[in-house]
């Protein structure tokens, strides 16, 4: 008898050991996926993404193309010219800037531009000589890729390369009327609502973890179509007397300035789970 009661507690101790390792195991493959999720999400917030403003002034320069141009066509042997040229615009909106790795990131996001453009128009004979502005906007939505280069724990430089979608959504029509029925209209009629242009820019943000990153650079824009046609009328009522046109690219270069709001920690517990975890 007190062999089998000897056998029974053997076999009762090995199950229970048998039991402790398993439940042993269990716990310790458990708390290194726990351990593996921790790591996983800490490795994606690395790499963080921001929302942000920026501000930029459309400054015309002959670097990116064509700024101004005179036309001149003929009408009973005399000429009707026209001066046109691009002035300073504006242009502000929201971007996205979504972390690839440490030192690359995508940009994107949609901007409002502003553009305005000179007109000096003359008509031989006619005494009348019009000076005035054309003032054209569009959108676009930015696609671009950014390297970063470190410079010190807080300064980074960034060059940029991309390009931007653009819309333009409407034409524009100025008429200028002078003594009776003689006038001048200038018109931008578009061949395409939708264009391509390419940019690349290069800038220096100053980066602080509670209040944000600051960034000023300058930029190049070249679009691959022109933005609009540009047509000129010199008239008289409804008659025609002289006519000439010319294509405006409206390539530009900037200066830059983003603001990135920062992304602020929940303090405190948060909960993960879903409700039926």
């Amino acid at each position: 008898m007190k062999k089998v009661y000897t056998y029974k507690i053997l076999l009762f101790l090995i199950f229970f050991f048998s039991y402790l390792q398993a439940n042993c195991q269990i716990n310790s493959k458990s708390s290194k996926s726990s351990k593996t999720v921790v790591k996983k999400k800490s490795e994606e917030s690395k790499f963080p993404s921001y929302f942000g403003f920026n501000v930029r002034s459309i400054i015309p320069s002959s670097f990116t193309g064509e700024q101004s141009h005179t036309i001149s066509s003929d009408y009973l042997g005399k000429p009707f010219t026209t001066t046109f040229a691009q002035k300073y615009g504006y242009s502000f909106g929201g971007t996205i800037r979504v972390g690839i790795t440490k030192l690359i990131a995508f940009e994107t996001g949609i901007n409002y531009n502003q553009r305005h453009f000179s007109i000096n128009s003359t008509y031989l004979d006619s005494g009348f000589v019009e000076q005035n502005t054309l003032s054209f906007i569009n959108y676009e939505i930015p696609l671009n890729g950014l390297v970063y280069i470190q410079l010190s724990d807080e300064i980074f430089a960034n060059v940029t390369m991309g390009g931007l979608l653009v819309f333009n959504p409407t034409e524009v029509r100025k008429i200028q009327y002078f003594t009776g029925k003689n006038n001048f209209v200038h018109t931008g009629e578009l061949e395409h609502k939708l264009n391509f242009s390419v940019n690349s820019s290069i800038g220096f943000e100053f980066r602080t973890e509670d209040k944000g990153i600051f960034y000023i650079g300058g930029s190049a824009v070249v679009p691959l179509m022109p933005i609009f046609n540009q047509f000129n009328y010199y008239r008289f009522s409804e008659s025609l007397l002289a006519y000439n046109n010319h294509p405006v690219k409206g390539s530009y270069v900037s200066l830059d300035l983003k603001f990135f709001l920062p992304n602020v920690k929940n303090k405190g517990t948060q909960f993960t789970k879903g409700p039926i975890e």
